[in-house]
């Protein structure tokens, strides 16, 4: 369902006025401690695919900054600030929250939207984002390929072990490389599943025919979370030989990353 945000924006911030108490949209929220097994639980027992109190939170506030207008990313998380301004105004900052701005801006916060604080004449409100990349952890799997052939059947493909290093699972693996259709797609993948055996077919693609301008391998997964998340790495190539085959040895696979959209698709009703 697509929601109309501003009609939204309109009928909480009307909400909001006509309240006794608690008068101000967006609220300045904070998870407190206490609520984090609480919610825990109400998520378990609603069967809500979220369960994580923090990751709850995280996107509650990104519901919020969507309701203010903010473009939303889903690599992104999001905070509400208040700010200060001298006593003369001027839009000049209060030495405090100039200072806690900065201190926010060094912790990888960058700011999506400023503006006049709609309740009080002396401040600023902001929305901060930053990448969830440096704040959460991420499963990361690990992959070395290397070329095999088979002369008489006149086949070509990458061989080797992918296993998970961390102790996240990483749900819905797919392997693929550049210029090629094949992909290798597994299910969960837990660091005790050890090495997992992936043969990865290109002679019938055109990364058999000639070298592609950026030869890579590629790993996509989903976190329990429902994170979408991509690693890949540089083929290093060492053709061609007398055939005029390229081969190709896998380097390793980058950190992982969390993305917006996949590459290709798990099974079909994967929306992409």
């Amino acid at each position: 369902m697509k929601l109309d945000f501003p009609r939204l924006r309109d009928i909480v911030t009307s909400e909001f006025a006509r309240r006794e108490h608690n008068r101000i949209w967006p609220p300045a929220f904070e998870l407190p401690a206490l609520w984090l097994e609480p919610l825990r639980t109400e998520a378990l027992s609603n069967a809500f695919p979220v369960t994580d109190p923090e990751q709850l939170a995280r996107e509650f506030v990104a519901f919020m900054a969507q309701i203010e207008g903010v473009e939303v990313k889903q690599t992104h998380e999001y905070r509400f600030l208040n700010l200060q301004e001298v006593i003369t105004g001027g839009g000049t900052l209060s030495q405090e929250a100039q200072a806690r701005l900065d201190e926010l801006v060094s912790q990888g916060w960058a700011i999506m939207y400023i503006a006049p604080h709609r309740h009080y004449v002396d401040q600023f409100q902001a929305v901060l984002g930053r990448e969830l990349n440096s704040t959460i952890q991420l499963p990361r799997l690990q992959l070395r390929m290397s070329t095999e052939q088979n002369p008489v059947q006149e086949r070509v493909w990458l061989a080797g072990q992918l296993r998970n290093e961390s102790d996240l699972p990483a749900n819905k693996v797919r392997v693929f490389m550049t210029a090629a259709d094949s992909v290798i797609r597994l299910g969960t993948v837990t660091r005790g599943d050890g090495e997992q055996l992936v043969n990865l077919r290109y002679d019938d693609q055109p990364a058999y025919r000639e070298l592609p301008q950026f030869p890579g391998l590629f790993v996509e997964f989903v976190t329990d979370d429902g994170l979408k998340i991509q690693q890949s790495g540089n083929l290093d190539h060492y053709g061609p030989d007398a055939n005029g085959r390229f081969t190709y040895t896998g380097l390793g696979i980058g950190p992982p990353k969390i993305v917006q959209t996949f590459t290709k698709r798990h099974d079909p009703l994967d929306d992409l």
